[in-house]
């Protein structure tokens, strides 16, 4: 797919809107705050189809990174549909709305991997803050839909609203939501949710 790095101490305005990436073995747009870099990423109105995962959008060092991620169509992902992941000790923040993963009625096509795929994964395991909104959204065909993670020292404030999850991939099923604060014995971190 499309790879945009970041690195120094750049600034980076990205938008991608109305387009088709589909076909892709790994994620379809890959995304990286490096450095102290500053990335401002707006995707909005795309189709995404059979790709590894559709979205991967990640802050490291002392970068800061900011997103919208709205009116997506997300489909037939071999792996989670969007993940956004910070180690940074900066900020991390952002707007996943109004998207739809998978397709009502038609099995796995949303992220779909023997268990561990989710519609989106949100995590920060740096020591700086992170904060995401997710609202209005659709995932269905999924193995589990919203995972959300806090590790190390970082702080994070998620808000889920109005989403519909709906349809889980696996007969057993996954989890609606996977809220974890702490990924090991030594970490310091905290986590918010209002739900």
């Amino acid at each position: 797919g499309m790879v945009v790095t970041a690195g120094g101490d750049a600034t980076l305005h990205l938008t991608v809107d109305q387009s088709t990436l589909a076909g892709n073995f790994s994620s379809a747009v890959h995304v990286i705050a490096a450095g102290t870099s500053s990335v401002d990423a707006s995707i909005t109105a795309n189709a995404f189809r059979d790709n590894g995962s559709a979205l991967l959008l990640v802050a490291a060092d002392a970068a800061k990174l900011t997103w919208r991620i709205g009116e997506n169509k997300i489909e037939g992902n071999s792996t989670t549909a969007v993940t956004i992941h910070s180690t940074s000790s900066k900020t991390a923040s952002g707007t996943f709305a109004d998207n739809v993963v998978g397709v009502q009625g038609k099995q796995g096509t949303g992220a779909s991997c023997g268990g561990g795929c989710a519609g989106v994964a949100l995590s920060a395991a740096g020591r700086g803050a992170f904060s995401a909104l997710l609202a209005g959204n659709t995932l269905q065909q999924v193995d589990s839909g919203i995972r959300v993670r806090s590790g190390g020292g970082a702080t994070v404030d998620v808000r889920i609203t109005g989403n519909t999850i709906r349809e889980p991939a696996l007969a057993s099923g996954g989890p609606a939501m996977l809220l974890q604060v702490g990924t090991g014995a030594a970490d310091r971190a905290r986590l918010c949710v209002e739900a």
